[in-house]
């Protein structure tokens, strides 16, 4: 989508076309097609999105646009509150199926799936032999691989929680991409696996496996052969290298990068990066 092409309502003032395929914090990991649409207010946040090669247009704050060098190859929107019109564009993009189409469930014939499941009307893929027990929910933007297992009373593509404040009251950021989990991956009982939010995808790699009572927030990219113990809560946007282990009532904060092989001990709260094969404790 062009930037011209959006309703004019939304933000202040086009000041340079250019065309986007999703809208996106800087803080989220891209895959290398995308296009991202994001937003500025700071001007030393200039350089490093420079050097992003995803981010192709900004949103930047009309007192700043003047004073600071944009890349030529930026298409350029103006508003007096950049992350508000982010908002605005992005959620009404949302209720377009910008981010992706809404296409009728495919549900293989070998997967077994309970009569008491909840399984929403349209956009859900189920692969082979997948087991779904009783009162799982699976929502919309759901795509589940060959040999998973769902447990009874975990949901699979359940809204993240985004909010921003505009004065006294609260904007909700609505929730656009998707929950997807790759072959043989195992969610026990009442678990959330929320869905991304702007277009980016909440993942589950192969032969992950989760515990009872874990929340996967929206945007995280868990790694293959992963396990994630009883009661831990993945802030959004985390990501999780292959064979990572997260003990029992771990959380991890949002946005962090826990390398390949690393152990998070029970109970701990982490809130920097792990490298890979460092264990963590407290």
């Amino acid at each position: 989508m062009k930037l011209s092409q959006l309703d004019r309502s939304l933000f202040g003032e086009l000041r340079r076309d250019g065309e986007f395929t999703m809208l996106g914090k800087a803080t989220t990991t891209f895959e290398p097609h995308h296009r991202v649409l994001t937003y500025l207010t700071e001007a030393r946040y200039v350089a490093p999105l420079s050097q992003n090669p995803n981010i192709v247009a900004a949103i930047i704050d009309a007192a700043l646009i003047d004073t600071i060098e944009v890349p030529a190859h930026w298409g350029i929107l103006v508003d007096a509150d950049p992350k508000k019109a982010f908002i605005r564009i992005h959620n009404a993009l949302a209720d377009q199926d910008f981010y992706w189409q809404r296409f009728p469930n495919q549900i293989d014939p070998s997967a077994i799936i309970s009569p008491q499941a909840f399984i929403a009307d349209h956009s859900v893929k189920i692969g082979a032999r997948v087991l779904i027990e009783p009162h799982a929910t699976i929502h919309s933007g759901t795509i589940i691989g060959d040999d998973c297992v769902i447990r009874s009373g975990t949901r699979i593509g359940s809204n993240g929680f985004e909010f921003s404040r505009d004065g006294d009251t609260m904007i909700q950021v609505k929730c656009a991409g998707r929950a997807i989990l790759e072959h043989h991956v195992e969610v026990q009982h009442n678990c959330c696996v929320d869905r991304g939010i702007y277009g980016g995808d909440t993942v589950l790699r192969e032969y992950s496996k989760y515990d009872n009572l874990v929340h996967i927030a929206h945007d995280c990219d868990i790694g293959a052969r992963s396990s994630i113990t009883g009661g831990s809560i993945i802030a959004g946007r985390t990501l999780l290298g292959k064979d990572v282990w997260i003990g029992p009532n771990v959380t991890l904060s949002n946005g962090l990068t826990i390398g390949d092989g690393a152990t998070v001990s029970i109970g701990s709260v982490v809130t920097r990066d792990v490298a890979p094969g460092q264990t963590v404790t407290g």
